[in-house]
C-alpha cells in the first residue's frame, strides 16, 4: 500500500458522500447539531462544510478539532480541499493562539466539550455554528451530551440531524465493538461493509511473549496502515522502548511530566512515504483510522482523567479491515469478557 492510497482512503470527496452526508453538506446556513457513530464521517463532513463556506463567500470560518493527532491526521483533507491551515485549530489552542471571531464556527467531537468552552465557542460566531458528535465517544466526565449541547446552544430539534450510516467498521469489528460501549447504541445495523473478520483475542503468558508476537506480526504480514492503542501513555513508552530494541521502526505520540509538567513526545508523520506503525493512547486515537488496528495490554486502568470504557469503545472502533486484541494471563479487560463468548463474536487463541 503506498501512501497516496493510504491518505484517499479517509477522504471522501463531495461526489462520494451518501444521502444524508450529502444532506448535511447542502444544508442552509443556521446552527446545527450532527449525531454521527464511530466512522459515519463527521470529520470529513467538517472539512466540507468548510469547503462551501470557502467557495460561497459566506464569510470567514474556524474548524475546532479535539486533539492535535486528529488536527495532524486530516492534513491532507485541508490540503486537497484547499482549506486555510489557519483557520484550523484544536480546543486548546482556541486560547493559546489568540483565536478570535468568525462568522462560522465548526466543531468536531463536540461531546467532550465542557458547558464553558461550549459558550466560548458560542459567543465566537459571528452567524452560525455547527457541532459534530457522538455520545458514545464521550471520554471526559465533565463532557456535554448532545441533546443538551442542542438545549445550551438553543438549536430547534428539526436542527438536530443524524448520519445513519457507518462507512469505516466491517461489520464483524461492529459487533463486537457494540457490546463495549456504555450508552446504548446501534452501530451494526449502520455497517456498510458486510464483508470482512471476527476480531481475535490472543492471551499471552507474558508481556515480552506479547510484544515480541505484535513485531512479528507486524513484520510477517507487511502491514503498513497499524494503530497499536493503549490505555496509558506509559504503555506508549513500554512499547517504543521495546520496538527500538529490536530494530522495528515506529511513530509515536505519549504525554510525560518533565519536572512537574506535561510535555509530549511524539513523531507522527500520516503522510510519510513509507508508513509506519503508529503507537498512541486510547484518547489520541479518537477521529482516526487505521486498517490494522491491535490493543496490546488489553486489561484496564481507572487512574485516567478520561473514561476507560469509553476510551476502549473509541479505540475498538478505528479498524477498518482488522482488529487484534492482546493480554497476559488473566487480566483482559471486563468490558471486553462481556462479550458474550457463544454468539461466534470473535476467535480466542491462548499463545
Amino acid at each position: 500500500m503506498d501512501e497516496n492510497l493510504i491518505k484517499r482512503r479517509w477522504m471522501v470527496r463531495e461526489e462520494e458522500l451518501d444521502e444524508d452526508q450529502y444532506k448535511v453538506r447542502t444544508l442552509r446556513p443556521d446552527n446545527y447539531v450532527i449525531d454521527g457513530c464511530a466512522g459515519s464521517g463527521k470529520t470529513i463532513l467538517a472539512l466540507h462544510k468548510a469547503k462551501e463556506i470557502q467557495d460561497n463567500n459566506e464569510g470567514t470560518y474556524l474548524l475546532v478539532m479535539f486533539t492535535k493527532t486528529l488536527e495532524a491526521f486530516i492534513k491532507d483533507g485541508i490540503s486537497s480541499l484547499e482549506l486555510s491551515p489557519d483557520c484550523v485549530c484544536t480546543v486548546d489552542q482556541l486560547d493559546n493562539k489568540g483565536y478570535g471571531q468568525a462568522d462560522y464556527i465548526i466543531v468536531d467531537e463536540v461531546q467532550d466539550l465542557t458547558l464553558k468552552q461550549l459558550e466560548k465557542l458560542i459567543s465566537m460566531a459571528n452567524k452560525y455554528i455547527l457541532f459534530f458528535g457522538d455520545n458514545a465517544q464521550k471520554l471526559y466526565k465533565k463532557g456535554t451530551l448532545l441533546e443538551d449541547v442542542k438545549n445550551f446552544a438553543a438549536i430547534p430539534s428539526s436542527n438536530f440531524k443524524t448520519l445513519k450510516y457507518n462507512h469505516r467498521l466491517p461489520i464483524q469489528i461492529a459487533q463486537f465493538a457494540q457490546y463495549v460501549s456504555s450508552i446504548p447504541t446501534d452501530i451494526v445495523s449502520r455497517c456498510v461493509k458486510q464483508d470482512g473478520t471476527k476480531p481475535v483475542i490472543l492471551e499471552f503468558s507474558t508481556e515480552l511473549n506479547e510484544m515480541s508476537y505484535i513485531a512479528n506480526m507486524i513484520r510477517n504480514e507487511g502491514w503498513l496502515d497499524v494503530g497499536i492503542l493503549v490505555n496509558t501513555n506509559e504503555r506508549v513508552q513500554q512499547l517504543v522502548n521495546y520496538f527500538s530494541s529490536i530494530g522495528l521502526t515506529v511513530e509515536y505520540k505519549y504525554d510525560k511530566k518533565v519536572n512537574g509538567r506535561d510535555r509530549t513526545y511524539q513523531n507522527l508523520d500520516f503522510f510519510t512515504p513509507k508508513p509506519k506503525p503508529k503507537i498512541m493512547t486510547y484518547h489520541s486515537s479518537k477521529g482516526l483510522q487505521f486498517d490494522h488496528v491491535i490493543l496490546p495490554m488489553c486489561d484496564v486502568n481507572g487512574g485516567q482523567k478520561y473514561r476507560m470504557q469509553e476510551a476502549l469503545y473509541v479505540a475498538l472502533t478505528r479498524a477498518s479491515v482488522d482488529l487484534t486484541v492482546t493480554y497476559t494471563a488473566s487480566s483482559l479487560s471486563p468490558y471486553i469478557k462481556r462479550i458474550p463468548s457463544n454468539k461466534n463474536l470473535y476467535t480466542y487463541h491462548k499463545m
